[in-house]
């Protein structure tokens, strides 16, 4: 039996159920395709992405905390030293959360290995804004003792 054989209406139903079977069949792999796609996403934005999103928040807060230790370092005024003091601390105690929450993420032992030393260096990093913090107070008497001694005994 042949196709031209067979009267129009017969081979027009034949290519529109062919059609549509085809068309049902590309929808089936699509959506395959999608399910498996949409997974691989998930387990991306749980993953590697918590970690990009906890790291970029530690390096802006170092950032922050750099930012207002300069500020606190060049004012006089004492209102922004206080809020320089506040915006440090409140981005150092984010650090620390955010560490504790990288520390339970982090599965790889190079990883844990690298918040280690990240820990003991926040640690250095501390010791060394409060010795900077102190220096800024023996400046700010240095530079009141400046106006009321002379040059010469001052230095020596």
């Amino acid at each position: 039996m042949k196709i031209a054989n067979l009267r129009l209406s017969t081979q027009l139903s034949l290519l529109i159920g062919l059609v549509s079977l085809l068309g049902v069949s590309i929808s089936l792999a699509s959506m395959a395709k999608m399910q498996s796609l949409s997974q691989e996403i998930s387990d991306m934005a749980s993953g590697p992405m918590q970690k990009v999103e906890l790291l970029t928040r530690l390096n802006d807060n170092y950032n922050i905390i750099g930012l207002y230790t300069r500020n606190y370092v060049l004012s006089w005024d004492a209102s922004v030293r206080q809020e320089s003091s506040k915006k440090i601390l409140a981005a150092e105690a984010d650090n620390m959360t955010t560490v504790q929450a990288l520390t339970k993420n982090m599965k790889s032992e190079e990883g844990l290995k690298l918040l280690t030393a990240l820990n003991e260096q926040q640690d250095l990093y501390k010791k060394r804004l409060k010795l900077l913090w102190r220096w800024r107070l023996r400046a700010k008497y240095r530079e009141q003792l400046h106006y009321l001694l002379p040059r010469s005994k001052l230095f020596a």
